[in-house]
């Protein structure tokens, strides 16, 4: 049965989690939902931050123009350049949060 840790939630923007025991994640954005893992999640942290930045001069930012592509052919999804930065910002705050509780988890570990 999975525990979950939240790492993000916001009633507006979505929530992401990750269970304890079997080490899933679970990103909810708006109307999507995308199970991953840890490595998953970096890489789609890396993807998205490369598609704000390619996307930043786009000069209509609620026009739905950023196509995200996923792995399976069949489904992709469309996003404002509005929305993709409230991605962008709910994902850097979790990598940071991820990378701040590893960090104070160092210092619980007994010697």
């Amino acid at each position: 049965m999975c525990n979950y840790q939240v790492w993000f939630h916001d009633e507006h923007s979505g929530y992401v989690v990750e269970c304890k025991h079997c080490k899933k994640m679970q990103l909810c954005f708006g109307n999507m939902l995308i199970d991953m893992d840890r490595r998953d999640f970096n890489n789609f942290y890396e993807y998205i931050s490369g598609v704000q930045k390619e996307k930043q001069l786009i000069i209509d930012r609620r026009k739905k123009s950023v196509v995200l592509v996923t792995p399976c052919t069949a489904i992709s999804f469309i996003l404002t350049i509005n929305e993709l930065d409230g991605l962008c910002r709910m994902i850097d705050y979790v990598d940071t949060e991820i990378k701040t509780s590893a960090l104070m988890d160092m210092f619980d570990t007994p010697a």
